[in-house]
């Protein structure tokens, strides 16, 4: 079953990183030149799923990290936790547009984009590949 799963490539992780931290930053400037009011609250419905990414987030880094997790699935949990990353920030995009939370907004933004700085490392240790296939040696580690 795991062997249908498709191979992330160390350089495949490391666009989809900078890519990833380049949307979050053009969404924190977006809403820093949001007009409203800066002292309003977000609103539960945008709050609860924020705080609830950004968990998953940090759960996707730390079973990317596993030794238990099969190679295969380590990228791609990491890719989950960027993908929860851009729903913060998008999340925060709303706040700022449709309640003029914009102090709220930023920080679901700049909360993100802090959570999302770390990129993706490999171990190169007896670094070896095995017909372009990821091995247990040069496992994903980031």
């Amino acid at each position: 079953m795991l062997e249908s799963i498709p191979l992330l490539t160390p350089h495949q992780l490391k666009s989809l990183h900078r890519g990833t931290l380049l949307l979050l930053a053009a969404i924190a400037l977006l809403i820093v030149f949001q007009p409203g009011d800066g002292d309003s609250v977000p609103p539960a419905h945008l709050s609860v799923p924020a705080l609830a990414l950004g968990v998953g987030m940090v759960f996707s880094r730390a079973l990317s990290n596993s030794q238990k997790m099969p190679a295969r699935v380590g990228p791609w949990l990491f890719a989950l936790g960027l993908l929860c990353a851009v729903l913060v920030g998008l999340l925060g995009l709303a706040a700022a547009l449709q309640q003029g939370a914009t102090r709220a907004g930023l920080g679901f933004a700049l909360g993100a984009l802090i959570l999302a700085l770390r990129p993706p490392r490999f171990s190169n240790q007896g670094g070896e590949r095995a017909r372009g296939r990821m091995t247990r040696r040069n496992r994903f580690e980031g």
